[in-house]
């Protein structure tokens, strides 16, 4: 039987209960849940967030010190809202989550295109979120959280007691009292370090990296490789640097960052960029200076900008 929006609904509000009780076999299941379909995420996502300020949760959360669980700091995001007939189910939900910080309830974080997010936790690490990013935070025990997709940058305060792991996909990245960098999309997963050390594992491949050192994993394996520790999640000072990375990857940060919508041709996209790249504010003076740096011709229709090569284009 084809499963509705008010199926996904219902599933989203039953898993905000559940995970009330704390981060165990449940999370995997959880994560495996999300990953089932982009409905799935969406529920949740919508859940997650609506009517936050018409309840007072997250405003009431925020004006506690970060003696509780974790604190997120204001960020520009268009919320979602929900109509009247599931009001009362998304309170009770929401009250369940995000008013007890203290249970073990895993909370999802995410990100609009072009929307910055930080999260402080109790210990004094500090997660920041890149646009268009998800993140599943788990509870004060165990210090573990799950990056869904997008990218994030972590600042931790070691501590062998407790260790601060990040899962991606099948692998898992352990901090060693470090400030670190994680990209993960569709085609690849990126962990670059700042400060400290972390140790990357993905199934049978374990690797330490130190600072100014980076892994890129993808489907043609892992490659391990020196980038100026400058360069580390560049995306929060509004600084994109790359060697020799696909035009198609440049563009996708940039619309990450930013919130453009940008379409970039097939011929374009596989050819590999080097350099830094500095945006304007201006939309319009920013994907005309990203065309000009990348060596495409910009053409705006409506809400989207086409990013062609030159050849492409007809005379």
């Amino acid at each position: 039987m084809k499963r509705t929006d008010h199926d996904r609904r219902a599933e989203a509000i039953a898993w905000m209960i559940r995970l009330r009780e704390g981060v165990g076999p449940e999370t995997e299941e959880f994560v495996s849940w999300l990953e089932e379909s982009a409905g799935n995420r969406t529920a949740f996502d919508q859940l997650a967030w609506a009517d936050a300020d018409a309840f007072g949760a997250l405003e009431d959360q925020r004006s506690v010190p970060p003696a509780r669980e974790f604190v997120t700091m204001p960020a520009t995001r268009s919320r979602w809202w929900l109509g009247p007939a599931v009001g009362a189910a998304i309170a009770a939900a929401f009250s369940a989550v995000l008013l007890f910080p203290r249970g073990a309830a895993p909370q999802l974080i995410s990100t609009g295109p072009g929307e910055q997010r930080t999260i402080a936790l109790a210990d004094g690490s500090r997660i920041e979120l890149n646009g268009d990013t998800r993140l599943l935070v788990g509870n004060r025990q165990s210090r573990d959280v799950s990056l869904q997709s997008g990218q994030a940058y972590f600042a931790v305060v070691h501590d062998p007691t407790r260790p601060f792991r990040v899962r991606v996909g099948k692998a898992t990245i352990e901090d060693v009292g470090t400030a670190f960098a994680i990209t993960r999309d569709a085609n690849r997963l990126e962990v670059s370090v700042e400060e400290g050390r972390v140790e990357f594992q993905s199934g049978p491949n374990s690797v330490t990296l130190g600072a100014g050192e980076a892994i890129n994993s993808s489907a043609t394996g892992m490659r391990a490789t020196k980038i100026d520790r400058s360069d580390v999640a560049g995306w929060r000072k509004g600084i994109f640097s790359y060697s020799g990375r696909p035009i198609g990857e440049v563009v996708e940060d940039v619309e990450r960052a930013r919130g453009y919508r940008l379409d970039v041709d097939s011929q374009a996209k596989s050819r590999p960029f080097s350099g830094t790249i500095v945006l304007p504010q201006d939309p319009t003076a920013a994907v005309r200076k990203l065309g000009l740096l990348l060596g495409l011709d910009v053409i705006q229709r409506g809400e989207r900008w086409q990013l062609r090569s030159k050849t492409s284009v007809a005379k």
